[in-house]
């Protein structure tokens, strides 16, 4: 996240955008108590992420208590998954940092869970959502392009015209974990 967008063009991922999307698509298939599995607290794009969880839950009307969010701790990982999900019993929808996404499918696996969780996350390559075709119900938020081929469009584009091109925010679109492999084959095909 680059705070000088204004004098270095800059291409991000609207990470914020992405998770409010997530949170308002699970709302809207039935969830009623929606938790959030994020990565570390001095992780940019977690910190985004967050922001877009609390702004979607305000504007739903609904609190963002403690213990429904988990800050990865990275080395204890997944005994924060386990206890998040044991004191969470009522949890019906999820969304999850990818970087955490790995963790969460081994303590679902490892613990045998229950119960119907509607999975959501955001993802930003093929190999982050290749094991949540896995999972029956997942949903996906996927930008609108990869971040790479975005980056060398304004780089050319600067060299080409000699003048600093406008930042770049990628948009995100809900959509299912085949639709978004697809799609990622598709590009890498390109």
């Amino acid at each position: 996240d680059n705070p000088y967008s204004e004098k270095l063009p800059t291409v991000t991922f609207d990470f914020a955008e992405a998770t409010e999307l997530l949170y308002d698509e699970l709302l809207r298939s039935g969830c009623d108590k929606i938790g959030f599995i994020n990565g570390g607290d001095t992780y940019v794009p977690a910190k985004w992420m967050y922001v877009g969880f609390q702004a979607a839950a305000k504007r739903a009307g609904r609190r963002v208590p403690p213990e429904s969010v988990v800050w990865s701790s990275q080395t204890h990982i997944a005994d924060d998954i386990s206890g998040f999900l044991a004191k969470n019993p009522d949890m019906d929808g999820l969304i999850v940092e990818c970087g955490e996404l790995d963790a969460l499918l081994a303590a679902l696996w490892h613990t045998d869970y229950p119960r119907k969780l509607k999975i959501g996350a955001v993802v930003e390559s093929r190999d982050m959502v290749r094991p949540l075709l896995l999972l029956p119900d997942a949903i996906v938020a996927e930008f609108e392009k990869n971040i790479v081929p975005a980056a060398v469009e304004m780089m050319l584009s600067l060299l080409k015209s000699g003048q600093r091109p406008a930042s770049l925010r990628l948009h995100a679109y809900v959509t299912t974990p085949k639709k978004a492999h697809e799609n990622f084959i598709a590009e890498y095909r390109k």
